[in-house]
């Protein structure tokens, strides 16, 4: 890939020309092939969407086609139970999103007849969905030009405009994305963009920390996220648990352990019952 730290770092026409041409060329001889790039099946896009938001590709590959052999359609998702949900997705992490998923589904079938929703407003109104995914479920999805940014777009759009800045905020790199989209294929320009900045990442080494916008993922061990996955783990093997036994599993935690249960139940993954038994949430919300 060219170095455009050689180039004038006046960003005008000619470079984000010089720019897009040298980004399809290398995207050409050195595209990676992934099995949510290979169908335009729209349910199948939008979980490789949701695995993608907080897991490397790597991870993801190795849960995506056991995934959606379980569930194919977005009526899969949402007729099935939240406990049933949870063990599928295991592996993956960050289990608020596949109770996301589960909400959307039930949604996109009530009002979407089982189809993506093709406006940027519409998908934002989705639960789990924010602006970066909002926008890449629109190229991706639908193929329509939508502007947005995600970390390795973030990278390349870093490294290739602002070769002596760090800590570059978003703003400047948002106008730069939104004047070189390709209007006419936005779907393959941005899989172009993501492999490219993927690239620099392993092989140029470029650091994150280019970006205002980064920040250092907290350690797992010990953390509220072990311990939320704990104990949705542990209900998976129990039909029911105390307090005091889930307690008894982190005996040199930090934590307060009731208090991420209760995050578990005012989001639905868990109940307690009069008694203080906690099990998974079996209540179906099936469409209508």
């Amino acid at each position: 890939m060219r170095d455009y730290r050689k180039i004038s770092h006046q960003i005008n026409t000619s470079l984000l020309s010089q720019f897009t041409s040298a980004i399809k060329i290398w995207y050409n001889e050195n595209r990676r092939q992934l099995p949510w790039r290979e169908t335009d099946n729209q349910f199948y896009i939008y979980v490789s969407e949701i695995m993608l938001q907080q897991t490397q590709v790597n991870r993801v590959l190795l849960k995506y086609d056991e995934f959606i052999q379980k569930f194919k359609t977005f009526y899969d998702i949402a007729n099935s139970d939240i406990p049933h949900l949870i063990t599928s997705w295991q592996g993956l992490g960050y289990n608020r999103r596949i109770l996301n998923l589960y909400k959307a589904s039930i949604i996109i079938c009530n009002k979407y007849s089982g189809n993506v929703p093709d406006t940027y407003n519409n998908l934002l109104n989705l639960p789990g969905i924010g602006a970066g995914t909002a926008g890449s479920l629109l190229a991706f999805v639908h193929n329509k030009p939508s502007v947005f940014i995600e970390t390795n777009v973030r990278t390349l759009y870093s490294y290739a405009f602002f070769p002596d800045r760090d800590q570059i905020d978003d703003k400047s790199l948002m106008p730069l994305i939104e004047q070189t989209v390709d209007i006419d294929s936005p779907r393959e320009w941005y899989y172009a963009l993501m492999d490219a900045g993927s690239y620099l990442k392993q092989s140029i080494r470029v650091p994150n920390s280019l970006s205002k916008h980064y920040t250092k993922q907290s350690k797992f061990s010990g953390s509220k996220r072990e311990i939320r996955g704990g104990i949705l783990k542990i209900l998976g093997n129990q039909s029911q648990v105390t307090l005091n036994e889930i307690e008894t599993k982190y005996p040199e935690t930090k934590h307060d352990i009731q208090s991420i249960a209760g995050d578990l139940i005012n989001e639905g993954f868990i109940l307690c019952d009069s008694m203080g038994n906690y099990a998974l949430n079996t209540i179906k919300k099936s469409p209508s």
